[in-house]
């Protein structure tokens, strides 16, 4: 402002003295708005304004940014990933473990203490309210906590058997355990397209496993009996759940004593936990003792104890990653969405156990595996049929509205072909004469090429 004033008094200046009055300008005068007006007027005529417009509207416009891909659509695919991820490296590092450590108890017993240290630390931090179950409530958790223990058990064992791909083969018969035990407790007695659905998942275990090229009875009992134990659990778990919410909205029992998914699991892990020290003394301490003799820890272990050490302590800390975030994608997505991603995760584990470990597999073993995995997709499809919400779960998957744009950009194609087939019948002489349509689109009346935007 002071540099416009002096200018002003300036230009007042030279006024005056062409008029030959000589007299100067008075300082510090204050000035109207209508003057600053007029001066920017004179400053800036009508054809700069119409040059500045000009060279405006030559500028290209500003685009917004635009992601290629939703940011929520990314954070699925950041958890579905994460979560085959989590499950893949707990095979590998126990597979490893195993191999090298076939002790199952005691491996047990730290993957379930890593994942309690686990939880503590979630509700230390206050990430997650910790429960105050009332004895009552322990009690009844009890029986979850062993067969959550014998779960674990039987399926490191099975593990240190056979070939891991072999493992999650004969675990793909979760669905008929799941039947089997809901129509038992439940009385939820599955219909008869869900029983047909259970017809190549049995066949296609049994084709894999008397083709596995590391078949074992063991190994196949223990993987029956980590079925057995932890589809028990959840039908248990489910009716406990059930049972709790029930009473709570009856007020029979305190709200706060009713324990969610995630907590009902910690309980469930820690009690586990504290059963397995028993249990790992009697399975595993006198074998260990007896190979150790007089050479101490490493005389037992085919690796460095350190590197075992730490290789059971990411198995804990994978194992339970796998289950905190299939709970966090459980609550993002419909079961349909949870129970097709379960499958891949189990084809993704499987090739992953061949790609490393170089098990040797033959084509009846695939096509086992293949079929086995196939009938627990179509049973996951058959029992939202039941329950009549496959029709709007569908709607909420990703492909849904990518077969939708793909058959209206079909229909549109065959609208347009038909459009054009009429078009030539009727300017044929045009045609043969080169002056139609061109293929590119690019000729005189001519239409641009169809895209497909998948």
């Amino acid at each position: 402002f002071d540099k416009n004033d002096d200018n002003d008094r300036d230009t007042a200046a030279q006024t005056n003295g062409a008029d030959g009055a000589g007299a100067e300008a008075p300082q510090g005068r204050p000035r109207s708005a209508g003057s600053s007006f007029k001066r920017r007027q004179r400053q800036f005529s009508g054809a700069d304004i119409a040059s500045v417009r000009s060279k405006a509207d030559l500028q290209p416009p500003r685009r917004k940014l635009r992601l290629p891909i939703k940011l929520k659509t990314l954070g699925m695919g950041c958890l579905f990933g994460g979560w085959y991820l989590f499950n893949v490296y707990f095979n590998v590092y126990n597979k490893r473990v195993l191999n090298a450590f076939p002790y199952p108890a005691l491996c047990t017993l730290v993957h379930l203490a890593v994942g309690s240290l686990c939880m503590l630390v979630i509700w230390g931090l206050r990430l997650k309210k910790a429960p105050r179950p009332s004895t009552g409530t322990l009690l009844q958790v009890l029986p979850l906590g062993i067969l959550h223990l014998l779960g674990f058990l039987f399926t490191n064992a099975s593990l240190g058997s056979v070939a891991v791909s072999f493992t999650h083969t004969i675990k793909a018969l979760e669905p008929f355990f799941t039947a089997v035990f809901s129509a038992w407790l439940l009385g939820s007695i599955p219909s008869l397209i869900s029983m047909l659905a259970l017809v190549p998942i049995v066949s296609g275990v049994i084709l894999a496993s008397f083709t596995e090229a590391s078949f074992t009875w063991a190994g196949l009992a223990t993987a029956l009996g980590s079925n057995f134990s932890f589809q028990l659990r959840n039908v248990l778990s489910k009716q406990y759940m059930s049972t709790k919410a029930y009473e709570s909205q009856e007020g029979a029992i305190a709200s706060g004593d009713v324990l969610d998914q995630m907590n009902l699991f910690a309980c469930i892990t820690i009690c586990a936990c504290l059963l397995m020290f028993p249990c790992a003394y009697f399975l595993d301490a006198g074998r260990l003792s007896q190979a150790i003799g007089g050479g101490g820890l490493q005389a037992a272990a085919g690796k460095p104890v350190g590197q075992l050490a730490l290789w059971s302590f990411l198995a804990g800390l994978c194992r339970f990653g796998d289950v905190l975030v299939s709970y966090a994608i459980l609550a993002q997505v419909t079961p349909v969405t949870h129970s097709v991603g379960n499958c891949l995760k189990r084809v993704i584990v499987i090739a992953a156990s061949i790609f490393i470990f170089k098990n040797p597999v033959s084509s009846k073993n695939v096509a086992g595996t293949v079929l086995a995995i196939t009938g627990v997709f179509l049973y996951s499809m058959t029992k939202r049929i039941d329950e009549g919400k496959l029709g709007s779960q569908l709607k909420s998957l990703p492909i849904n509205s990518t077969i939708r744009r793909f058959s209206s950009t079909v229909v549109g194609a065959f609208r347009s072909n038909r459009k054009d087939s009429g078009k030539e019948t009727e300017t044929g002489a045009k045609d043969d004469s080169g002056e139609g349509n061109d293929d590119d689109g690019g000729g005189k009346g001519g239409k641009p090429p169809i895209e497909y935007n998948l």
